[in-house]
């Protein structure tokens, strides 16, 4: 596992070794998560309405929210003491987006066919969560140090913690949908659907890869007492985040 060692001494690019032929047998672990959801209601007014064609305005309130988590584990076994090692890194982001949504749509019919295109974006604040949290321990008869003890590589005293920020936030969405009228009530449709938001926090930026081992009861030499700087740092690195989806389905109206 690669990171950049900044403990005094050795300092430069390093790894951590998990497995090596005839020494020690291991294994490493990425896990990731990612669950998103969210509802909109909107008031509606129409514009301008012809045969065939409808154009209507549309005001209302929206709610994001996407909630992700990274875990880092790694597992060693050395073959001359029989001692086992893990280290275990977690990261976990949460977005929760609540404010006003403005937009417009079209609804276009030429007889059993079909378009509806809408556009919308909402502008609020985005409630976010940055936890981290780590986790080491070690076992066997000739362990030294033997037992649990807080930080894994990536999170450390220094950045271990939770944070949280209010920052304001747009998401725009754009929904497209092609629709075959089957009977004067029931429609077939195949759509597409698109959102972007800008300023999310997810769990994969906020790893500092530079690394001071001295924290580290395990991979330290001091027991864990810090000596030199106090990294990994407590990232708070923002980004976009795009959804896509093509959806398909009936429609009854009545």
């Amino acid at each position: 596992v690669p990171f950049f060692n900044q403990t005094p001494g050795s300092i430069g690019q390093s790894a951590l070794l998990v497995s090596n032929p005839n020494k020690s047998v291991g294994s490493v672990q990425v896990a990731q998560t990612l669950q998103r959801w969210g509802t909109d209601t909107n008031l509606a007014f129409c514009f301008f309405r012809e045969s065939g064609l409808e154009v209507t305005g549309l005001a209302g309130i929206r709610y994001e929210d996407l909630r992700e988590r990274l875990d880092l584990f790694t597992n060693t076994l050395t073959l001359a003491t029989n001692t086992n090692r893990f280290l275990e890194d977690r990261f976990n982001t949460r977005n929760q987006f609540f404010g006003g949504q403005i937009g417009g749509a079209m609804h276009w019919q030429d007889g059993v066919v079909s378009f509806d295109v809408t556009a919308k974006v909402a502008l609020g604040d985005t409630h976010q969560v940055v936890e981290i949290q780590g986790d080491s321990g070690q076992s066997g008869p000739k362990a030294i140090p033997a037992g649990t003890f807080p930080g894994g590589l990536f999170t450390q005293p220094s950045n271990m913690g939770r944070t949280v920020k209010n920052p304001f936030t747009a998401i725009p969405i754009l929904d497209a949908k092609l629709g075959y009228q089957i009977t004067p009530r029931l429609r077939a449709f195949i759509g597409y659907d698109i959102l972007y938001w800008n300023n999310v926090v997810r769990p994969g930026d906020q790893i500092d890869r530079n690394v001071n081992l001295t924290q580290s009861s395990l991979l330290g030499a001091t027991k864990g007492v810090l000596g030199g700087p106090a990294v990994p740092a407590p990232l708070f690195v923002r980004s976009s985040f795009w959804a896509q989806d093509v959806s398909f389905g009936f429609e009854f109206r009545f």
